[in-house]
């Protein structure tokens, strides 16, 4: 079975950034390239078809995910209608599902409403009744619930805060010094709630700052305001782990979790995303990391994966600490986080200052600790000029000064050569080619190529 994964991890060529990056992931995997015909790409031969109506919206990653684990619902015809007012009924709908309480959706289906306004034909009375029971609905004083009412901020965000527990916490949390420019207009009932959510910031506001307590809240604000309740209980997906291979054959991700190997069948319509973009499951990356939400049905319902990282020259590094400082910023190294320097396996003792280190970070836990680095002391980039196999050297036009100087690099048999982010040999490589080169000492033979071929 063909695999794209593994050294076949393709990223945007950035002149010697990506080439880098590249070989970096292609040591960390230490296997061949991909090398499938390219009819197998068509299977994924574009994103997933999104609504019609969320092309280049701001909440388009958080609605596809809502959607696709069953939370929010889109209307007849496809559309999701982003910016129509949610209901009441709406939104203790999602709760209740974004909680994991269906069950007791099922046990009360043919219960008589608490509600004097919600009938027993009522589409949402269940999600009502159940809400009322986990204390994140109350009702008006006339014992009505007004189901198909839209809803406020104020009230949604009251909702939002029962819904996480924080009641009580709500109740207690005193005005101190104003953080919305409009916080005189909140009435006394939701200020202590408006007052939480901006503190764990659950509610960040409109852009000037004001809350707005009695505007409607659109089905968008409130599918993002729920996806953030749910990723602050650790609800938002359902696993994670590290990309290890994508096969475009059967539509599967290889992940490794922290409980071990998993690999997931991925439909066709299943929105993925890269680092906020959608994108298609060939273009997830070894070694990304990787984030899944899963549907009733235990089913992949939704991809999103990751690759942060960091670039810069090695000013300090603690082993003990078990922390690096690339140009002045000290991040934390993770105690397993795989590392390399000259393309050779190494640990944080092995690495020297001055090196240039390119780091892949871990976020997807909110560390953005270092999960693998690769160094290299750098010692000449220029362009091949050619290679003399008899004395095995390089034959490289370096700069100097204003202008060229030609000089000779001696290549033994363990210099590791990596051209366009592959394992190569220093055969492999053509006049033109643009290199980067690595000595463990200086003058002494080349113990790493980066080598990248002109397109």
């Amino acid at each position: 079975m063909k695999a794209r994964g593994k050294a076949g991890f393709a990223q945007p060529r950035t002149g010697g950034r990506g080439t880098r990056l590249v070989a970096m992931v292609a040591m960390l995997a230490v296997v061949a390239a991909f090398s499938g015909p390219a009819a197998l790409a068509a299977a994924f031969s574009g994103p997933p078809p999104s609504f019609p109506d969320l092309d280049g919206h701001w909440a388009r990653f958080e609605v596809e995910l809502l959607t696709a684990k069953g939370v929010a619902e889109a209307f007849f015809g496809g559309r999701f209608e982003p910016d129509v007012p949610v209901t009441r009924a709406d939104l203790a709908r999602m709760l209740v599902i974004g909680l994991g309480h269906e069950n007791e959706v099922e046990a009360l289906a043919q219960e008589p409403s608490t509600f004097a306004d919600v009938q027993l034909d009522t589409p949402e009375r269940p999600y009502i009744e159940v809400a009322y029971e986990l204390g994140i609905v109350n009702g008006y004083p006339d014992h009505s619930f007004r189901p198909e009412a839209d809803i406020s901020r104020a009230e949604m965000t009251a909702m939002i805060l029962r819904a996480l527990g924080w009641e009580k916490l709500a109740q207690t949390t005193s005005a101190g010094k104003a953080v919305y420019p409009d916080q005189s207009s909140i009435a006394d009932w939701a200020l202590g709630y408006a007052l939480l959510a901006y503190k764990t910031g659950i509610i960040k506001g409109y852009p000037d700052g004001t809350f707005r307590p009695l505007d409607q809240t659109t089905r968008s604000q409130a599918v993002v305001l729920v996806a953030r309740m749910l990723a602050s209980m650790d609800r938002l997906y359902d696993l994670s782990g590290v990309v290890q291979s994508v096969e475009l054959v059967d539509g599967a991700l290889n992940l490794e979790t922290p409980a071990g190997a998993r690999r997931l069948l991925v439909r066709r319509d299943t929105p993925v995303y890269r680092n906020g973009q959608p994108i298609t499951l060939g273009d997830i990356g070894f070694f990304d990391e990787a984030v899944v939400a899963l549907d009733q049905s235990g089913r992949t319902a939704f991809v999103a994966a990751y690759l942060a990282t960091r670039w810069g020259t090695l000013t300090a590094v603690a082993p003990d600490n078990g922390t690096i400082t690339l140009d002045g910023v000290t991040v934390a190294v993770r105690p397993e986080a795989s590392m390399y320097r000259h393309g050779r396996p190494a640990t944080l003792s092995n690495l020297k200052i001055g090196d240039r280190v390119v780091a892949i970070l871990k976020t997807v836990d909110g560390s953005n600790a270092v999960r693998a680095l690769d160094a290299i002391s750098l010692s000449a980039t220029g362009v091949m000029a050619g290679y003399d196999i008899a004395r095995r050297q390089l034959v490289v036009d370096v700069a100097a000064g204003a202008g060229v100087e030609r000089r000779l690099f001696e290549v033994l048999p363990t210099t590791v050569v990596f051209l366009d982010g592959r394992r190569a040999g220093p055969t492999d490589l053509k006049p033109g080619d643009r290199l980067e080169l690595a000595t463990d000492q200086p003058g002494g033979p080349v113990s790493f190529v980066s080598a990248e071929r002109p397109r």
